[in-house]
């Protein structure tokens, strides 16, 4: 359902190649997957106007199409790696030990890459990765919060092929070092992200108990809150399913909270709410 999936018929090239499948078996096994790829991409097409839906403000047109080499090759170069080797929420600062541990993940990292006696699951994670960036390289323009992280999760399928490269085929303690000190610092990195996840669920939940509580003030009065940011530290916030949030807590609220204004209705700011309005 996402554009990342048209990728799928690309990413199956090199995977099969590397199991052993000839060229004339893999174009008579993949020539279906790019048919129907093909087929679906003109019905989206036509449907959204572009392959995900996605339009640039300024020219109207879908913003997957607009290719432009700069652009690509920084995406692929530095942005994606920075991602995938740091991922870390950096709208907040993380703990001094966590640097640390990052610091000893690029290490173990180098070690285990100069070392590695796999080169070819190495390429094989390589080519799966860039290939299934293509469709989505516009967004791999990532924010220091990684808010648009969500079109790696196709691309972490070669992440996951090039560890498999890194660790496979070494033994000894140098390696098992290496590859806690990795281990290590992705742990580090989920649990400082988690927290930011975690403090913004908690605004939240906080920010549509408080419009629970002016709703029960005065039930009869219809009340929009219409600034609700779309993310906080990178995380969704309540720009979307603000509504829904309030009606969980108070079934009642049905069409008397909205995040968009209408006629009769009382402006509330999400500042406001925030703060824990009574």
């Amino acid at each position: 359902s996402k554009e990342s999936a048209y990728a799928v018929p690309l990413i199956a090239v090199p995977l099969l190649l590397a199991v052993g499948f000839r060229l004339v078996t893999l174009a008579k096994k993949l020539i279906p997957w790019f048919v129907l790829s093909a087929v679906v991409f003109v019905y989206r097409y036509w449907v959204l106007h572009g392959i995900g839906g996605y339009q640039q403000n300024s020219f109207g047109t879908p913003i997957a199409l607009q290719f432009r080499l700069p652009t690509f090759l920084k995406a692929i170069t530095l942005r994606l790696w920075a991602v995938f080797w740091t991922p870390l929420n950096w709208s907040n600062r993380p703990a001094p030990f966590v640097v640390a541990l990052l610091v000893l993940s690029f290490a173990g990292l180098t070690w285990l890459a100069w070392r590695s006696p796999r080169r070819r699951e190495l390429a094989i994670g390589l080519a799966v990765i860039i290939i299934s960036c293509l469709p989505v390289f516009p967004f791999l323009t990532f924010n220091d919060d990684l808010s648009r992280a969500r079109v790696l999760y196709l691309p972490c399928l070669g992440l996951a092929i090039l560890f498999s490269g890194l660790t496979a085929g070494l033994q000894g303690n140098r390696q098992a070092a290496a590859i806690i000190a990795v281990l290590c610092f992705q742990i580090g990195a989920l649990q400082h992200n988690l927290h930011i996840w975690r403090s913004t669920g908690m605004a939240a939940q906080s920010t549509c108990q408080s419009a629970v509580e002016l709703f029960r003030h005065n039930p009869s009065l219809p009340f929009a809150v219409p600034d609700l940011p779309e993310s906080m530290n990178g995380v969704y916030f309540l720009h979307t399913g603000f509504p829904e949030c309030v009606w969980l807590l108070e079934p009642k609220s049905v069409s008397v909270v909205s995040a968009v204004p209408a006629s009769g209705s009382r402006i509330v700011s999400g500042s406001e709410l925030q703060k824990g309005l009574h």
